[in-house]
């Protein structure tokens, strides 16, 4: 495995993984609180050689299953990254100098341009169900305290009409 390597005339058997880091460009960032998102796509290239074009195919698919396996794995690349999101291998035979041919997979993505935004919208649909269901129970115990509020005024209504009976019945006639 290399990183960011010019391409080597000679490829192992075993194969050669090459890891281009690409350019995270400008982040996007949302507010409050400041979070900075980058789109950034990294891409990994795989090369395998054998004059055998069955064999060839066979050593291609088992790098590229075990790298897929161990991005599988990775998650969010133990906290560096929030979310991976591996791409489709897109596979081309070119030629090396000095080898036989070579099957070169472009195989990984990294957050894809749409996912902040889906993620984004996802919290955004979060936050207004918490809002709701706070002001759903607000206006829940604002008609609790009405009705108490109401049951008092009549609690006091019939006192006050009780002393003015009592009031009235212990006054001499006339």
């Amino acid at each position: 495995m290399l990183r960011n390597e010019v391409l080597t005339t000679a490829i192992p058997e075993t194969g050669l993984v090459v890891l281009r880091d690409g350019d995270p460009g400008e982040s996007d960032i949302l507010l409050s609180p400041p979070r900075y998102i980058y789109k950034h796509r990294a891409d990994i290239e795989v090369f395998v050689q054998n004059a055998d074009a069955a064999q060839r195919e066979a050593d291609l698919d088992r790098l590229i299953t075990q790298i897929g396996a161990a991005l599988e794995t990775a998650g969010t690349l133990d906290g560096v990254i929030d979310i991976l999101n591996p791409g489709s291998p897109e596979l081309l035979t070119e030629p090396i100098e000095g080898a036989a041919l070579t099957l070169l997979g472009s195989l990984l993505g990294f957050l894809s341009s749409a996912f902040p935004d889906f993620l984004k919208l996802w919290r955004d649909h979060s936050d207004r169900k918490h809002e709701l269901a706070i002001l759903d129970r607000q206006m829940e115990a604002q008609r609790q305290g009405h009705t108490q509020r109401l049951e008092e005024i009549q609690v006091q209504a019939d006192v006050a009409e009780s002393k003015a009976l009592y009031a009235h019945a212990a006054s001499p006639a006339v």
